[in-house]
């Protein structure tokens, strides 16, 4: 108990920091907060009850998003009211997958390094006290949840109780296969594992294909397979406990190189990847001005500004000519495809926002351009940023239409060969919502980029509404993940673009002078 104790100490202090740190670094109200922050006792408690309260609330409120989608996403797909027997269907793969990116026992942080290799505590007790923590918030977290959902959507008992146990039964189940594949290799939850992955891949297809068919678990097998899994647990929690070899594991776990200490060193090693494939040969081009020196820096960093969104348009052509086959084959997956290929067109804003690489972008150009020249006061004039921004945001406009491109004529073909569209405006809006898309989100990143201009000279994230701002756009890419009209989003989304093209030029014009520069 003792050492649960201390290891949550420890978390409070850092996370009480954490809101310290960000809140001398928030726009307009960083002037009001003294530089001898961390020794005022009024502002520490403030920081301790927000971070309790940012426990408390993060107890239960992603877990509430959460089971709002996976009782609402069936009923989208299918168009239809169905029973809840999908939404647990969903509910059990998902949860599968959950437990394979995440059971916190093979996690390497700070605080188990600190307790297990500097203060000498209990490795045993250190990881099972962390790990039980961990899971009695997953158990009264989504059990708040479940109460919560309860209200919109007609659950008994039993059912908002079998989705508590089964998220907890299913990171008991795994932790103790990971600690036992451990006794060979040890495991670091941190890092990639291609069987992982591949396990993952199967059941988000076993998740979501059957859809396609009309086809789910009942709430029979539901109850059936959470308790074989509630059984095994058992046997997982009595492994848990007897198992002797915590110490050696740790040991090597908890190696400086799989944890995060130094910030700055981190982001030293992460950034490697955006200068190791540089190309240094001999660049000729005919333009001049910052066209020349933005076509030398692309040019020079072809493949690293190129290289995850050929990925992605690879990645994103295998799965349309895998949906061609299934679509010619397969008729009930002809049907679905043509039915939902339209109305689902609200769905393509979250995809594009995930695959657009504006982000990266801006830190490759950072990184490798802008650390130096923003130390020239040519550079930081208005016409010269207006004019370097101009031919970025051509640059990146073009890398992100690699994948959207692939995408937009591959839904279009699919939309053809599973039959077609009595309405001829489908095959005009469909192409043409997913490439402005794309050039939406590439504004956007770059708007952002030098408008609030994050990083410093260190290339660490220094500007905390950068990070709030990037947050509230993932909310909002949720929020449109609703049934509405098509056609109206199309055209929504087409003027957006062309009007936030024209905003984001005059706002970088007028306002980026006073932030595009090294904090």
């Amino acid at each position: 108990m003792n050492e649960f104790v201390y290891s949550f100490q420890l978390k409070n202090v850092y996370r009480t920091n954490s809101f310290l740190y960000y809140l001398k670094r928030f726009p307009l109200i960083k002037r009001l907060i003294p530089n001898d922050i961390y020794a005022k006792k009024g502002l520490k408690t403030f920081a301790k009850c927000l971070a309790f309260l940012y426990e408390f609330a993060t107890l239960f409120i992603w877990k509430l998003l959460y089971l709002f989608l996976i009782f609402t996403i069936p009923s989208m797909m299918m168009e239809t009211s169905v029973d809840l027997a999908a939404s647990f269907h969903l509910f059990f793969f998902m949860t599968l997958i959950g437990g394979l990116l995440n059971t916190s026992l093979l996690n390497p942080t700070k605080d188990k390094y600190y307790a297990i290799c500097l203060m000498r505590m209990d490795a045993k007790k250190i990881a099972l006290s962390e790990f039980l923590y961990f899971q009695l918030k997953n158990l009264a977290g989504m059990g708040i949840a479940a109460f919560l959902i309860q209200m919109f959507i007609p659950l008994d008992f039993i059912s908002c109780l079998s989705l508590s146990l089964l998220v907890v039964a299913c990171k008991f189940i795994i932790a103790g296969l990971l600690l036992k594949k451990s006794q060979k290799k040890v495991y670091n939850e941190n890092k990639g594992d291609i069987l992982k992955l591949v396990l993952c891949l199967i059941f988000l297809g076993a998740a979501f294909v059957p859809f396609f068919f009309s086809m789910y678990m009942s709430m029979q097998i539901y109850y059936i397979l959470c308790g074989i899994m509630l059984v095994v647990s058992l046997a997982a929690v009595a492994y848990l406990y007897k198992f002797e070899g915590y110490a050696s594991i740790y040991k090597e776990l908890l190696k400086p190189d799989n944890i995060v200490f130094d910030l700055a060193q981190v982001q030293k090693q992460g950034n490697k990847v955006f200068t190791e494939k540089i190309e240094y040969e001999h660049i000729t081009t005919s333009k001049k001005g910052y066209a020349y020196l933005n076509q030398i820096f692309v040019q020079r960093h072809k493949r690293l500004l190129t290289k995850t969104a050929n990925r992605i348009a690879l990645g994103s052509l295998a799965v349309i000519v895998f949906l061609l086959l299934a679509v010619i084959l397969v008729e009930p997956v002809r049907i679905g495809i043509n039915t939902y290929l339209i109305s689902f067109l609200p769905y393509s804003l979250f995809l594009m926002y995930l695959i657009n690489r504006g982000e990266s972008t801006t830190k490759a150009m950072f990184i490798n351009c802008d650390n130096a020249m923003l130390h020239y006061r040519f550079y930081r004039q208005p016409s010269a940023i207006l004019g370097m921004f101009k031919e970025r945001l051509q640059s990146l406009i073009l890398i992100n239409l690699r994948p959207a491109a692939v995408i937009a004529l591959g839904l279009t073909l699919l939309l053809v060969v599973s039959g077609g569209s009595t309405n001829v405006f489908d095959y005009v809006i469909l192409p043409v919502t997913i490439i402005c898309l794309s050039i939406f989100f590439s504004v956007h990143y770059l708007a952002l980029y030098y408008l609030l201009q994050p990083y410093n000279s260190e290339v660490e994230m220094k500007n905390p509404l950068y990070t709030v701002i990037t947050a509230f756009t993932y909310f909002v890419c949720y929020a449109f993940m609703q049934r509405i009209d098509s056609h109206y989003f199309g055209i929504w989304v087409i003027g957006l673009t062309i009007a936030y093209i024209i905003i984001a030029l005059i706002l970088t014009y007028r306002l980026a002078s006073k932030s595009f520069r090294l904090k």
